[in-house]
């Protein structure tokens, strides 16, 4: 219900919004899930019926698909603009935790949730605010024409969720980020895993700070340093541990508004061979000290399941067509981020439910063809006898999502060629702005018409 200011005494009289903040957000949600749909096709499918029941406590006579008479978008594109980006936030963080609730002992690790940390870019068109706010990357060639936005994540190992997620300038260290997201976590010592990336004494300072482990990659030039600090002059060999103190000596970055106290915890090495790839050593240091409770080998496993992060990442940018954001403002960008992990939390949240239901674990489910069934059912709706045989059609989704199961591969992948079969593309890449292209092209053929003439 809307009320309306008219001058200064006077008020229009109550009337019924069409798109209500809900309506306006599942409209976000279902161009997200639907891939390239437009706000029309949104407007089109709403007129249809797709949204009649989405709201259980709309007291109006009328469905929505009645009462929306225009076949324009202005409508839902202004109440997107008016929705709350807080609203946004809001839900997906509930949908995050109403998930994590439900998760037993045998979900966690030892007890903790765990949390896998890491950093993506997305890329803007050069309009409005966008590059007075997150700014154009350089190079020795000059400037970029995207705008690149730098941001940094994380996720629960178990549910593959996003717990919460920070974004900056894209010349903002990945580091810096890390505060607002470990800030934002809700649990009790969790367990944050990081590649080389977070392996500094920030990352460390931070979860410690907020009563949180983690398990980070090191890189080779920190070891000897830390090394010396424990009092050992020989390196650590395959398999072997010691206690160490990291300092926050001069040159090592700190987070400023946080205590920088020496953080104790434990140097791991192993030197990883395994066949077909060329060997490595491993380093990590983790601030769980009870060596009787984290063992050696399950820490180490623990970190191999980091690659995890980089999975979700390609669901939310390639499979949910995140890469690029196609919009003019700022504060648009960061809605339209919010709404697609959202929508991403959603996708896992059932997902959660239907390998729950299967005795398995949710990366036995292939998100794509999750999603697919996920979007034919929200575009095309349920089948007539399916009120027949469930009682819900959510229950009907969950018995199709048990289904979606990812293949076992026993043997050893064959060596694919990095080559495609698309046919080339006949123009060459555009490089810097296009109006610069277009003034360089006209300035080109005035010339050759001169040389002509």
């Amino acid at each position: 219900m809307q009320t309306v200011a008219v001058g200064a005494d006077r008020k229009r009289k109550p009337y019924w919004r069409n798109w209500t903040p809900l309506v306006t957000l599942w409209g976000m949600i279902t161009q997200r899930l639907g891939g390239e749909q437009s706000a029309e096709d949104v407007v089109t499918a709403f007129r249809n019926g797709a949204a009649d029941d989405l709201d259980s406590t709309d007291g109006h006579a009328k469905l929505l698909s009645e009462r929306i008479k225009s076949e324009q978008n202005s409508a839902y594109v202004q109440a997107r603009e008016r929705l709350s980006i807080e609203m946004v936030r809001v839900g997906r963080q509930q949908v995050q935790a109403t998930v994590e609730a439900a998760q037993t002992g045998a979900e966690r690790w030892h007890g903790h949730a765990v949390r896998l940390i890491d950093g993506t870019t997305y890329r803007l068109p050069p309009n409005g605010d966008l590059v007075e706010t997150y700014g154009q990357p350089t190079n020795q060639h000059g400037t970029g024409y995207w705008v690149t936005v730098k941001s940094v994540a994380s996720f629960c190992l178990f549910s593959h969720t996003i717990v919460a997620h920070s974004e900056g300038r894209c010349t903002s260290s990945e580091t810096a980020l890390v505060q607002a997201v470990i800030a934002a976590d809700t649990e009790n010592e969790s367990i944050y895993v990081g590649d080389r990336g977070y392996g500094q004494y920030r990352m460390a300072q931070v979860a410690q700070a907020y009563h949180h482990y983690v398990v980070i990659r090191l890189d080779t030039r920190r070891i000897t340093k830390l090394l010396k600090t424990a009092g050992r002059e020989k390196p650590l060999a395959s398999g072997e541990e010691c206690v160490v103190t990291w300092q926050a000596d001069d040159g090592i970055q700190v987070q400023p508004d946080l205590p920088a106290p020496g953080i104790t915890g434990r140097l791991l090495h192993l030197h990883v061979n395994s066949p077909g790839f060329r060997p490595y050593d491993l380093y990590l240091f983790t601030t769980l000290l009870a060596v009787e409770k984290y063992s050696f080998s399950a820490v180490v496993e623990l970190y191999g399941q980091r690659w995890d992060v980089e999975l979700h990442y390609r669901d939310i940018k390639s499979t949910l067509m995140m890469d690029q954001f196609n919009v003019k403002s700022a504060s648009l960008f960061r809605k339209e981020l919010e709404v697609g992990l959202l929508s991403y939390n959603l996708i896992c949240a059932v997902m959660v439910q239907a390998a729950r239901k299967a005795g398995i674990v949710p990366s036995q489910l292939s998100f794509t063809r999750c999603l697919r069934r996920i979007r034919d059912m929200l575009l095309l709706g349920v089948p007539e006898w399916v009120s027949a045989r469930f009682d819900q059609p959510f229950d009907w989704l969950i018995e199709r999502l048990m289904q979606c199961r990812l293949p076992n591969r026993h043997r050893k992948a064959d060596h694919e060629p990095r080559a495609t079969r698309r046919r080339p593309v006949v123009f060459p890449a555009l490089k810097g702005s296009r109006t610069d292209a277009r003034a360089k092209l006209i300035a080109d053929v005035s010339k050759g018409v001169a040389a002509i003439s």
